[in-house]
């Protein structure tokens, strides 16, 4: 029987015998925690998305002093709906608002932009989107060290991976903003999404237009709507279907909780208040949404929450 093997312990092995000491972690000053009320004064992060055309830029237009960054030429032109003065954007020197994914970025990193503005609309993430693709293709190589031209070229749903990892940068950004006091409010459009239902079939319903995720990549819409304290679903309030024909009028509605149909959410104010389900809106001038999310803002239109047919 051969004789038995003393084997070396890996400190042995690093050293010939000698154990080597693992390394101190740096030192740091520890804080002080205990128990108290939140005092924070953090902005609010919201969400408002709709159908093209339904009015989701001219709602947000009537937030706290807003100003937008206009990738989407909904907003170029926009006008204030009290004034009928053209809403304040981010431009550079030549008037000109940012065009790709890394200027977005830069306006969003300027803080001081927004010194005497309460309220950084980025309109829309459906854009940002798109154009985080150029982006990754000039900044994250393949691999295997080359160059690519579309999002499939990283290989099978590396590139959405990719995608993630780069729409979460932009939340990153915001999230300093909302730490200094602004509020972000993102308008998305609106698409239709494909539900997995562990209890059954799977379902459709109106969502966010960002990427979905898969069995690979995670989802970016997923992504968004968690990161949001408020996701507010802009659609025609009285609306229903018979005969495969549509019947309905134009009052048009913010629902603020989620259905089976579409999503939606909103998280209980600071005063405790809870908002309603449904807020119909049928003035270009009603900003009762705000009113509810932001009490301390002014103006005197009565809220309306009369409850209409779900969309």
């Amino acid at each position: 029987m051969p004789p038995k093997r003393n084997r070396p312990s890996i400190s042995e092995k690093a050293g010939g015998g000698a154990k080597i000491p693992a390394p101190d972690a740096p030192s740091e000053p520890l804080k002080k925690f205990s128990a108290g009320v939140s005092a924070s004064n953090r902005g609010q992060k919201i969400i408002v998305y709709g159908n093209s055309g339904i009015g989701k830029s001219s709602l947000v237009a009537l937030a706290p002093t807003p100003i937008f960054i206009p990738l989407d030429d909904g907003s170029v032109n926009l006008r204030d709906p009290y004034t009928d003065e053209k809403v304040q954007q981010v431009q550079d020197a030549n008037g000109e608002p940012p065009c790709t994914f890394a200027e977005t970025r830069t306006a969003l990193q300027q803080y001081s932009i927004y010194d005497n503005f309460e309220t950084v609309v980025i309109d829309t993430a459906t854009v940002l989107q798109d154009l985080s693709h150029q982006y990754m293709f000039d900044t994250i190589p393949h691999e295997k060290g080359n160059t690519v031209t579309s999002i499939e070229g990283y290989g099978y749903g590396k590139g959405y991976t990719h995608l993630y990892d780069v729409m979460k940068l932009v939340i990153q950004d915001c999230d300093e903003l909302i730490r200094r006091g602004k509020n972000v409010i993102i308008i998305i459009q609106c698409t239709l999404a494909t539900v997995a239902n562990a209890a059954g079939d799977d379902y459709v319903c109106d969502a966010p237009q960002l990427y979905p995720g898969n069995k690979i990549a995670p989802s970016v819409r997923d992504l968004y709507i968690q990161w949001a304290d408020h996701v507010l679903f802009v659609n025609h309030a009285n609306t229903a279907v018979k005969d495969k024909k549509i019947k309905g009028d134009v009052t048009r509605a913010v629902f603020t909780q989620g259905q089976l149909h579409f999503k939606a959410k909103t998280r209980v104010l600071a005063s405790g208040e809870v908002i309603p389900g449904v807020i119909c809106f049928d003035d270009v001038k009603d900003d009762s949404i705000w009113q509810m999310i932001f009490p301390e803002g002014g103006g005197d239109v009565q809220i309306k929450t009369d409850t209409p047919p779900v969309p």
